[in-house]
């Protein structure tokens, strides 16, 4: 497995949630085969080995990272090679250009070579707005014929592919013409939560005791839409609510003065619609994740749109927590009654539909609790192994 990881004995740490995805997924891969990751470096402080992986912390983010991976591989045994891709995973964006480069070196091994790929952008929603919100210094067009020439090639090169979703099959099939007898679908798994506490407790500890709790969970970027669920608050008729945006700012992101800009507009506008109700509470520690959706009744994903499978919505569904998102997850959530259309006004109406009406909050914590028993992360891994033996027999 190549990929980012997260430090020893943790799951959900700063590094993303490929490295949480990828942790889960090879300790659920043990069951069926032997596992050894090929991973970023990590300061000494950070990590000093895993307790039932071998990890080879052997490359950095940058321009070396394909010959640095290159030469672990050369010292290891391997039968299949998996890896996980997102488009900024390995550095920067040259990084993200020489990726191929990294495929077309471990082709040289003469073993099977499997991409997962995290998030594909639709060519579609490409456009001059889109790359504005998401900070990507570039050209719509530019992008888009980039894009589709690296996309391609990843897959040409590639022995199979995993997607999470059926519509991101779609989007590699039609809209980036791309052989659909290398892409497998194998769902985003769900994990069980280690450590729950009761509602009521979790909300005492958070300060926010007797509120009906609206969570916004994960890294604030611009296709994640918080502001759509910040001025959704202005058309709340429930009362006594509060929202709380447990996100920090994303890494890649920091020094970026526009993003920093955006960050801080969110928070004014916040302000001003309720300095007391809206709460920023920055990037959430592993283990205080199970104290803040412990203590949410309802969370919300107000994404503008649907480019990968949510980490934060598989982390909902294995808390037994309802949510709702926009109509941007139409082939995802095939539930009517979780969705909403991307404006304020009908995200606040949802809300207040959630909260007055018992029926329907039954019926959706009866459909999230099916959509999580279907996302297993053992059947996740037990569908990756069966891809691994196709592979590997032919």
């Amino acid at each position: 497995m190549v990929t980012i990881y997260p430090p020893r004995l943790l799951i959900h740490s700063r590094n993303g949630g490929v490295a949480s995805y990828s942790k889960n997924l090879v300790n659920s891969l043990l069951k069926y085969c032997s596992a050894v990751v090929f991973a970023e470096r990590l300061s000494i402080s950070e990590d000093k080995g895993y307790e039932n992986v071998p990890t080879n912390r052997c490359w950095s983010k940058g321009i070396k990272y394909p010959f640095q991976i290159f030469n672990a591989l050369l010292k290891n045994e391997v039968d299949v090679v998996h890896i996980q891709h997102e488009t900024y995973l390995f550095g920067p964006l040259v990084s993200a250009l020489i990726f191929p480069l990294l495929i077309s070196l471990i082709r040289l091994l003469r073993k099977p070579i499997i991409v997962t790929m995290h998030g594909v952008i639709p060519l579609s929603k490409m456009n001059k707005s889109f790359l504005k919100e998401n900070r990507i210094p570039s050209n719509a067009l530019i992008m888009r014929l980039g894009l589709t020439f690296l996309v391609k090639l990843i897959v040409s090169l590639s022995t199979a592919i995993i997607v999470h979703e059926k519509n991101l099959m779609n989007i590699l099939t039609q809209e980036y013409k791309c052989n659909p007898s290398k892409i497998n679908v194998i769902n985003h798994g769900i994990e069980e939560p280690k450590v729950t506490i009761s509602s009521d407790e979790a909300k005492k500890k958070l300060g926010v005791y007797s509120k009906k709790v609206i969570l916004f969970f994960g890294y604030i970027t611009g296709y994640k839409n918080v502001g759509l669920l910040i001025n959704s608050a202005k058309f709340l008729k429930v009362e006594n609510w509060i929202i709380l945006i447990a996100g920090g700012m994303h890494p890649r992101l920091l020094s970026d003065s526009n993003y920093v800009k955006y960050i801080s507009d969110l928070r004014e506008k916040a302000a001003k619609i309720s300095e007391q109700n809206i709460l920023f509470k920055g990037f959430v520690r592993e283990e205080e994740i199970s104290l803040y959706f412990s203590a949410a009744d309802l969370v919300i994903f107000p994404y503008s749109i649907c480019m990968s499978s949510s980490g934060p919505l598989s982390l909902s569904a294995s808390y037994g927590k309802p949510f709702l998102v926009t109509d941007s997850f139409r082939e995802i959530i095939t539930f009517d009654d979780i969705r909403f259309t991307n404006e304020p006004k009908a995200l606040a109406a949802k809300i207040d539909s959630f909260f007055e009406n018992t029926e329907l909050r039954l019926r959706i914590l009866a459909w999230v609790d099916k959509f999580r028993m279907g996302r297993s992360w053992d059947r996740v891994a037990e569908k990756t192994f069966l891809l691994y033996t196709t592979l590997t027999n032919k």
